[in-house]
């Protein structure tokens, strides 16, 4: 763990020019969000004074257009995030850095962007109506561990799986059935209210929505932050589950494999290494065999030489004695 955060440290500068680059070719998906949501403003703004509508219904389309922007900005940049996540994970692990700086760095920017978007709407609200510039703050920060941890998820998913789009999809139009945007809840205790306050998306569209119109009441629900808090936690939980599942199952990492493989695996290892020995030590024994015919021919060449050269001395000393004894015969005679 230690060795992944300094391995991280170190990385840093070339993941921040790596992602600057990538943001620099990217960035209609920045601006699009941002130009619909001005564009909705100002026609909300025009339509308002020009029809003369008093401020409750101002408010209520205030209310709509903060949730809508919210939810756009959300879901576009969960959308950003883990698009080019799947490719991240393959080419970072070459290089071992870390995927998930991109991911990071792409949900501040959409958070940064949501935040300045919501508090231009929050400027051209009505005097009446009552807002809080520290909530809009506050929900702005909130989505950005949520957009992380949404994005790493399906992101992972999605180098397991092919259809994650189809996923993707499913959930951003339950999710938009299930904020106050098209249906405004009137009472705050109805059963509606509290089943869609479960949706993790409904906190961040809700409270926006509610701090450009109603102002500082918006962030008293201590309990609805603390469940936000353990949704992300619990996210980050399956982050890191992914995390080693995709490790060890996708690209088949396993270190420490030897306490991890079964008794089959062990065994065919045990057999293979007694087979690699006994076929060493054959071979071993057949090359001792060999040489020691080769010496033992050698040495009985070495003794058939020897005999033949002590019986040819024989043969030549005879040879000599004969010769001698044939020289004093002749004398004699």
């Amino acid at each position: 763990m230690i060795d992944e955060l300094i391995n991280f440290y170190k990385t840093i500068p070339n993941l921040w020019e790596l992602s600057k680059a990538r943001i620099a070719k990217q960035w209609r998906w920045f601006a699009i969000p941002a130009a619909v949501a001005l564009v909705l403003l100002i026609l909300l703004v025009i339509v308002t004074k020009a029809a003369g509508v008093t401020d409750i219904t101002a408010a209520r389309w205030y209310y709509r257009l903060t949730g809508l922007t919210t939810f756009i900005f959300f879901w576009t940049g969960v959308r950003h995030a883990y698009y080019y996540f799947k490719q991240d994970v393959v080419v970072m692990k070459m290089f071992k850095m870390s995927p998930y700086f991109h991911v990071a760095l792409i949900s501040v920017i959409y958070a940064v962007l949501m935040c300045v978007v919501n508090l231009i709407i929050l400027l051209t609200t009505p005097v009446n109506i009552d807002s809080s510039i520290f909530g809009t703050i506050l929900y702005s920060v909130m989505s950005l561990p949520l957009m992380f941890v949404v994005a790493s998820i399906l992101g992972l998913l999605a180098v397991l799986y092919r259809r994650t789009r189809i996923l993707f999809y499913s959930l951003v139009i339950i999710s938009f059935l299930l904020v106050p945007i098209l249906y405004i809840p009137s009472h705050t205790g109805s059963v509606w209210t509290h089943l869609i306050m479960l949706n993790p998306v409904c906190y961040l569209v809700k409270g926006s929505a509610e701090a450009n119109v109603i102002g500082l009441t918006s962030v008293s629900n201590i309990a609805y932050h603390l469940y936000e808090c353990l949704l992300i936690a619990i996210g980050f939980v399956v982050i890191y589950a992914l995390n080693r599942y995709v490790a060890y199952h996708k690209f088949e990492v396993t270190p420490h494999s030897d306490e991890f493989d079964d008794g089959n695996s062990k065994s065919e290892t045990v057999k293979v290494e007694g087979k690699n020995k006994k076929t060493t030590t054959g071979e071993y024994s057949d090359n001792q065999e060999s040489r020691e015919d080769k010496v033992e021919q050698s040495q009985e060449e070495s003794a058939s030489t020897d005999n033949k050269s002590a019986s040819t001395k024989k043969a030549d000393k005879t040879v000599r004695e004969q010769t001698k004894l044939g020289v004093e015969t002749s004398k004699y005679q």
